[in-house]
């Protein structure tokens, strides 16, 4: 069995890599073209999102924590392809029927297209998170990382193209998926011969809570976005998300945790071993609260150091927004990680309930904020959504453990 150690050090490096490059490639985008042009790219972002997620339906998760085999792995395979497929015909669907100007719309189909490409991989990542084999996962997704800023950082500089740099990450990618990351989940593979037919609705209809719950999670980040399009228009977005951008790059370290946890995880629960999954689980959470904590007093301090720095003397100004997105960052590790126990722990249609409550507070706080407050009420309207989530969360998985203890007590009893 693999060191947890050592696979949350490759996971945690790998995404610091994939989310660094990302965050830069705002950052170029921030500098070297207009508020603009980010807005558009940073909406076409917000509008694929909760699409993509919703089509992988978590399966991922579903593959790594599948402990006792249900479905093979051409099951799953199959279902993120027909999935993917209604993603990208729904997305064409958007782009070409708003008021979108032309570069957003192409911007949506590109984006649109090299997120489900990723999508596929996500497959494949699931066979080796399975057998705890990191590295190869970490590798693939730092390398898509840097492809993407080096593609965009070259289209910008020397055609001005943001449609440009957003194929040739379409393109790359695909390299990636083919040349990597298939071959490398190959090798896990069990070859066995398989009579019945790729059993996609089962799958799809065992994933789908988790695939809802994913897609409101996305949802909660991104709608105000959307009211801030609305309202204040495209610059102003570009605004926003630079800054926001802060918790999706932090999520890396409560996202590499789940990853790399969530296998054993699985197997202490489901062996009984409550006592060593609390253990597990609340060392997860102190590492994530620690990381938490200290971005928001890095932010509190230097904030608008920080964002003169990275993104010019034009985003300064916003270190009020930075504070807050930081506290909602800090609030959605612990979510997050909950959130993950829970899938563990197979409550999935309450994930649903939670994340829908989390995303309907967001809507309305934006609804009522973002108006009056600017691009400050969007991150207070975030805050609120991820602590109603992590209160759910919390308390679902208590009420779990407690069950599960019960059952233990009465078992040992006969």
């Amino acid at each position: 069995m693999a060191s947890l150690r050592r696979n949350f050090s490759v996971m945690v490096t790998g995404r610091a890599i994939y989310a660094a490059a990302q965050w830069l490639l705002i950052i170029v985008l921030a500098q070297l073209s207009t508020p603009d042009t980010l807005g558009h790219f940073t909406y076409a972002l917000a509008v694929t999102g909760p699409i993509i997620v919703f089509s992988q339906l978590n399966m991922r998760a579903y593959m790594a924590t599948d402990t006792l085999e249900l479905f093979t792995f051409r099951d799953y395979l199959y279902t993120r392809l027909a999935s993917i497929i209604a993603a990208l015909v729904a997305m064409g669907a958007i782009a070409f029927s708003t008021d979108v100007p032309g570069t957003a719309a192409l911007l949506i189909i590109l984006v649109g297209l090299y997120k489900a490409i990723e999508a596929v991989s996500d497959v494949f990542y699931g066979v080796m998170q399975k057998h705890e084999l990191m590295t190869p996962i970490a590798r693939s997704v730092a390398l898509r990382g840097l492809i993407a800023l080096f593609a965009m950082t070259a289209a910008i500089l020397t055609e001005n193209s943001v449609i440009l740099g957003a194929a040739i990450i379409a393109i790359a990618w695909l390299a990636v998926l083919l040349l990597h990351d298939i071959p490398k989940a190959n090798k896990l593979l069990v070859t066995k011969k398989i009579t019945h037919r790729p059993r996609v609705w089962k799958v799809a209809s065992t994933c789908f809570p988790m695939g809802v719950v994913l897609t409101l999670m996305s949802l909660r980040i991104n709608i105000p976005v959307y009211f801030i399009r609305n309202q204040l228009g495209s610059e102003s977005v570009g605004y926003y998300s630079a800054v926001a951008y802060f918790l999706v790059a932090g999520a890396l370290v409560s996202g590499s945790l789940a990853q790399a946890s969530s296998p054993r995880l699985a197997r202490l629960l489901q062996s009984g071993n409550k006592r060593g999954f609390l253990v597990l689980l609340y060392k997860l959470l102190i590492i994530s609260s620690l990381v938490g904590v200290g971005g928001v007093v890095f932010a509190y301090i230097f904030g608008d150091t920080i964002l003169r720095l990275f993104y010019g003397s034009n985003y300064a100004q916003l270190k009020d927004l930075l504070v807050i997105i930081m506290l909602a960052a800090a609030v959605n590790y612990l979510s997050q990680l909950l959130g993950m126990s829970l899938t563990v722990a197979r409550l999935l249609w309450f994930q649903l309930f939670s994340n829908g409550i989390a995303a309907l507070v967001v809507f309305m706080l934006a609804y009522f904020l973002v108006p009056s407050q600017g691009l400050v009420g969007g991150g207070i309207a975030l805050l609120c959504g991820v602590s109603a989530a992590l209160i759910c969360n919390a308390s679902a998985l208590v009420v779990k453990l407690q069950r599960v203890a019960s059952v233990k007590d009465r078992n040992s009893g006969t």
